[in-house]
């Protein structure tokens, strides 16, 4: 939000199909925030996202994070059962599913229907898309309170059992370690960030938060680059980025 008083027209986001300034994220944010706490969803309330790398995440996560919520995403490339035992842990209130995301398998929706949730929503894939399907909720800050202790997401490790573990992550640590990257690395709004980090995993707030509260502009691959080494390195080149977060095998 205060990227978006600041530098409205800086590029905030780049993905295959489309861009959005921090003026368009910042809004639509606040409007999907809306929306969700119209639909009974309340402060401290976790929503899962059914999600791929996209622009429409990127607004996802906001929305939910403006809502007082939390959010736990799914990948669609996890077996089946795994995000079942994920859902069937963590009883989110929420459903956020990204269209282009795919189909969810039958066994999926069932353990949704088995569910407590309080909204169930589709997010468009394209920009005009999501600001028609929002646009009967205000696009002003939702009237929420969010502290350092306030759970921000929701990660699963595997366990030491082996039974999937929920960790609940704060925001304080979170806007604690934001900084810290800043001075660290000596980033800063001209910088151009990859989204290249495992969804589910604390690596991809790295690329998404860190990059929205500088204001430097976060950059999304589409699949068939982010596989290729060859066509992933023309694609680094080609949008010259310049903050990567990789795995060791990816690396």
């Amino acid at each position: 939000a205060a990227q978006a008083r600041r530098s409205p027209a800086k590029l905030a986001i780049v993905d295959p199909e489309q861009t959005w300034t921090y003026a368009d994220l910042d809004r639509c944010a606040s409007q999907l925030a809306n929306g969700v706490i119209a639909s009974g969803i309340q402060s401290n309330d976790l929503i899962a996202i059914y999600a791929h790398r996209s622009s429409s995440l990127i607004v996802a996560l906001f929305g939910i994070l403006k809502a007082g919520a939390s959010f736990l995403i799914l990948d669609p490339a996890y077996p089946v059962a795994r995000s079942i035992d994920y859902l069937r842990i963590a009883q989110p209130k929420g459903w956020l599913q990204l269209d282009g995301s795919g189909d969810l398998p039958n066994e999926l929706l069932s353990c949704l229907d088995s569910l407590r949730m309080r909204c169930r929503i589709n997010v468009p894939q394209s920009k005009a898309e999501i600001f028609n399907n929002l646009s009967a909720y205000a696009d002003t800050e939702p009237a929420t309170i969010v502290t350092a202790d306030t759970p921000a997401y929701v990660a699963f490790t595997s366990g030491s059992t082996g039974e999937p573990k929920g960790v609940v992550f704060r925001h304080g640590p979170v806007t604690h370690f934001l900084p810290w990257q800043k001075g660290k690395f000596g980033l800063n709004e001209t910088d151009r960030f990859a989204m290249l980090s495992g969804l589910a995993y604390s690596h991809l707030h790295r690329d998404v938060f860190t990059a929205m509260s500088l204001g430097a502009t976060l950059n999304i691959p589409n699949p068939s680059e982010a596989r290729s080494p060859e066509r992933l390195v023309q694609w680094l080149k080609r949008n010259v980025i310049t903050v990567l977060h990789l795995t060791p095998p990816l690396g």
